[in-house]
């Protein structure tokens, strides 16, 4: 589950990457200043992507075990 995670952290990345890149050109920057922004843009996504990612993972984990605890207690009233 977590390399799922890094591969999409690693898709959006690179695609910030371009992204970040045109539009600097678009906008006329230098290509020092587009290609340093652009990095700049893609770490940061890869950084949200992979935090986000494993934030949701846990959750879905608690609640997967929380569920079964509860419907174990459950069988152990009846």
């Amino acid at each position: 589950m977590e390399q799922k995670v890094k591969n999409l952290a690693v898709y959006s990345a690179v695609f910030v990457f371009f992204l970040m890149a045109a539009a600097g050109w678009l906008f006329g920057c230098s290509p020092a200043v587009c290609g340093s922004r652009a990095l700049a843009g893609a770490v940061v996504m890869y950084a949200v992507v992979q935090i986000c990612g494993r934030m949701v993972i846990r959750i879905l984990l608690d609640a997967i075990v929380e569920s079964q605890l509860r419907k174990q207690t459950d069988r152990d009233r009846q």
